[in-house]
């Protein structure tokens, strides 16, 4: 028997990116970001040694010491803040769901004659901000919640009162990605289902909904199906296949394994009424998919043998000839096979009970 082991073919995507040319940018932003640029591979980046200066002077500060550094614009100060939170607290990186945008508000400081803020007062405003951000994130009632990033805006004109607010959005989503496995857990919501023989689910038996088999084959399809290759060489076009064969076979009755759905001794009726649930369910579908498919995998390959699909059959097995003692289990069949795609632009494929 073939164990089922290939080597990945690696579709690859090149996406020409035109260049976008901003008007009016400032200088000094433009040059900042040439700065950064040009680090080297082993040196830290301007933008990240202001980062950790700025949490040295505010640790210290916090420690008792007197703040002692320049003075900042309002735009300087406004990057300093926003961009230190996020290197402390910003899981920028993660690719969250559920996403929701709060609004927060700390009161702007004084500006000098100058217009500028005063290297104390810009420490002082970035507690602000810290300890509103995390009052308002600890109230956010969130499973699996992380603070992806924050943006923060000034007041239109800095006042000299400090009367004006500075705005904070605080984004923040839910990180539950990396809780579930990669093959996911479709029947959560499911009912329970009778295990097989078209038994439909436990609260429908017989219903035109398949049984628990079907349910785990039709996960497995929809999982193939959202994990096509990246690159469709003929998206408008049909394909078909040659030499499809079953790479591999797996089932319970000769102990090949012991994690595949198995009961046994069981009269016939009883057996055809027997239900199993979604954590159960769950169970046969991780199993098969780890034994079947690997993380990453891509599953639409052209002009390669490769993998097709994989079935789910419930079986039934009498233990002796005129007992009514029967076993019932499920055989898992990979099927392999070579996609081509169709250049000829006639009429197939059409449907077989159709004349031509």
């Amino acid at each position: 028997m073939k164990r089922f082991t290939k080597t990945l073919v690696v579709a690859m995507m090149v996406v020409a990116t035109g260049a976008v040319i901003m008007v009016g940018c400032k200088k000094e932003e433009s040059a900042q970001m040439k700065s950064d640029v040009a680090q080297t591979e082993q040196g830290m980046s301007q933008s990240e040694q202001k980062i950790i200066d700025f949490l040295a002077d505010f640790k210290a500060m916090k420690q008792g010491a007197k703040a002692e550094g320049e003075a900042m614009t309002p735009e300087q100060a406004r990057w300093q803040w926003e961009t230190t939170l996020n290197y402390c607290y910003g899981f920028t990186q993660t690719d969250l769901t559920g996403m929701r945008h709060d609004t927060l508000r700390v009161a702007m400081p004084k500006t000098d004659a100058q217009g500028n803020l005063d290297y104390t007062d810009l420490m002082t405003t970035y507690n602000d901000i810290v300890s509103t951000v995390r009052n308002a994130y600890v109230g956010i009632d969130m499973e699996y919640k992380t603070l992806q990033y924050v943006t923060i805006s000034l007041p239109e004109e800095a006042s000299k009162s400090g009367d004006n607010e500075i705005v904070i959005i605080m984004n923040t989503g839910r990180n539950d990605i990396d809780d579930e496995p990669w093959y996911g857990e479709p029947f959560e919501n499911d009912p329970c289902w009778v295990w097989g023989l078209g038994g439909g689910s436990c609260t429908e038996p017989y219903s035109m909904a398949g049984d628990a088999s079907d349910r785990i084959e039709e996960e497995i399809a929809i999982w193939d199906y959202a994990h096509r290759g990246f690159v469709i060489y003929c998206p408008n076009c049909e394909i078909y296949i040659e030499n499809p064969y079953v790479d591999a076979y797996y089932y319970r009755p000769d102990t090949q394994t012991d994690s595949l759905f198995y009961v046994t001794g069981m009269p016939y009726q009883e057996l055809i009424h027997y239900c199993i649930c979604p954590e159960e369910i769950q169970m046969n579908f991780a199993w098969i998919m780890k034994h079947t498919h690997y993380e990453g995998m891509f599953t639409w390959h052209y002009n390669v043998p490769w993998y097709y699909k994989t079935e789910v059959k419930d079986c039934t097995l009498q233990e002796e000839y005129g007992v009514d003692s029967y076993t019932g289990y499920y055989l898992v069949k990979v099927w392999n096979a070579t996609r081509r795609i169709r250049h000829y632009n006639g009429d197939y494929p059409i449907s077989i009970d159709s004349e031509n």
